[in-house]
């Protein structure tokens, strides 16, 4: 449960740090109004959009970690089969054990 609630607090931190990033040259005016964009503001807005990517990439693990019907997936053990009961020797091999046995006889030293 933390993993999935630490992919959720990481995709939306992810996003948020997405929005700050495309946002900046223009909130803290390091992109002239009405100019083509600058070399920086174009880095920052090529790196808000990776980490945009990356932020819906783990909101979607996330998500899917907590909902498996998304995918269509079933969780691993969710209806797991009961294990098969263990067969019951036959008559006729019970009959050969017990005269290989017979022929074999008593180990020496052994009680």
């Amino acid at each position: 449960m933390r993993g999935r609630v630490g992919r959720l607090v990481g995709a939306v931190l992810g996003a948020w740090a997405a929005l700050a990033l495309m946002a900046a040259p223009f909130l803290l005016r390091f992109q002239p109004p009405g100019a083509g964009w600058t070399p920086a503001t174009t880095a920052c807005e090529w790196m808000g959009a990776v980490t945009a990517l990356w932020a819906l990439a783990t909101g979607a693990t996330a998500v899917t970690a907590v909902h498996p019907a998304v995918t269509g997936r079933r969780r691993l053990h969710a209806n797991r089969a009961k294990p098969p009961r263990t067969a019951t020797p036959s008559p006729q091999l019970e009959q050969l054990a017990r005269m290989t046995l017979d022929e074999v006889g008593p180990r020496p030293g052994h009680q």
